[in-house]
């Protein structure tokens, strides 16, 4: 087992820029989250809500904006945000094993592939003939590299990932294990009683500093590109269909599928589960909640849920009322009988009239 570092409180405060404002001499063995923390790890307090967690915490050292009252903990201020000096922090007590170097004799590399200096290929990969490999680039374990692939430089490409030969990634990207890049899309023509592939021909655009989660597959263009753009971050299992553009900076959680053509804008959010139809265009910083489904235009900036999306302000209020549907069906049926109103015999389709006219009041309110 690997011994664990271990710093001073005025070591950590120097790593991360800080002063220590509060607190004596401790040891500083760990990182942990507030109420995870026990003695000898260090933690960090940047949201009010969670004060009294923090007061309540086992933590030997907390990361501030400014001293906080009422804590136990030694503390350290820090410019800026505590969470990201936090983070720095996580970086050295955990620090990533250095990666193996060079060509595993398992590897299969096509003597026509171009590999910059330092690239690592792991067991059973294969780079084919045509393809251009980035310096310090690491392909893992049973990866696939297709003919004619771009791959900029200080890459790294997890085990069973596959990019086809119609990809190309900038630099300091990162794909996760189990993606695929560039496969065709989904179309076909119907001509009888069959269905007509569509030929894919176009490319996969990976600008750089992209990072894309596990088991997401990105399709080819039928012409023309596929684009994800630089800065990117792509959670696991999510469905990009061709001809799609993404914007720079954006954020697609789990599970988030786009059909082809559409557009997504710069610093836009895609939270899990949201659906984008054929042909949509998503504005700058729009931000789409979980399970929304989105068939028309989105305008930059807006906050869009339900489905199909509409505002986020709207939709909460339209939940307010589906809520009170039960309560709105039985004022329904008080007026009915003060009115005289004969109640539909069974089958007659009564559920459906007092549903209706209870989401017609709710729409109105809404």
């Amino acid at each position: 087992m690997e011994h664990a570092p271990e710093f001073s409180l005025e070591d950590v405060a120097a790593m991360v820029g800080g002063r220590i404002v509060a607190g004596g001499s401790v040891r500083i063995r760990g990182v942990a989250g507030v109420e995870a923390a026990g003695p000898g790890d260090i933690t960090f307090y940047e949201n009010p809500k969670f004060l009294a967690r923090l007061r309540a915490s086992r933590a030997a050292a907390v990361l501030v904006n400014a001293a906080v009252d009422g804590v136990t903990s030694a503390q350290i201020e820090v410019e800026g945000r505590p969470y990201l000096r936090f983070i720095d922090l996580v970086r050295r007590f955990h620090p990533q094993r250095p990666p193996l170097r060079g060509i595993h004799p398992s590897a299969v590399v096509d003597p026509g592939a171009i590999l910059g200096r330092g690239v690592a290929v792991g067991p059973l990969a294969v780079v084919k003939a045509g393809a251009r490999i980035g310096s310090r680039t690491l392909i893992g374990s049973q990866a696939y590299v297709g003919p004619g692939a771009e791959i900029g430089e200080d890459c790294q490409l997890f085990p069973r990932v596959v990019i086809r030969g119609c990809c190309r990634l900038g630099a300091r990207v990162v794909v996760h294990c189990g993606a695929v890049l560039g496969d065709d899309g989904f179309g076909y023509i119907r001509e009888g009683n069959r269905h007509v592939k569509i030929p894919h021909v176009g490319r996969v655009i990976i600008e750089d500093d992209v990072e894309i989660g596990a088991n997401t597959t990105i399709d080819r263009a039928t012409f023309g590109n596929t684009t994800v753009g630089a800065g990117t971050k792509i959670d696991n299992l999510v469905m990009i269909a061709h001809n799609v553009t993404i914007g720079q900076r954006c954020i697609l959680a789990a599970q988030v599928g786009i059909a082809g053509s559409s557009s997504v804008g710069d610093d836009t959010i895609l939270a899990g589960q949201v659906g984008v139809a054929s042909g949509v265009r998503i504005g700058r910083g729009a931000i789409a909640t979980a399970k929304t489904g989105i068939a028309g235009v989105i305008p930059d900036g807006q906050i869009v849920s339900g489905i199909p999306a509409f505002s986020h302000a709207r939709w909460k209020r339209a939940m307010m009322m589906l809520a009170r549907l039960p309560e709105l069906a039985s004022r329904l049926r008080g007026v009915e009988r003060r009115l005289g109103i004969a109640r539909p015999t069974k089958g007659s389709g009564r559920a459906g009239i007092i549903a209706g006219s209870a989401e017609g009041e709710a729409g109105e309110e809404a």
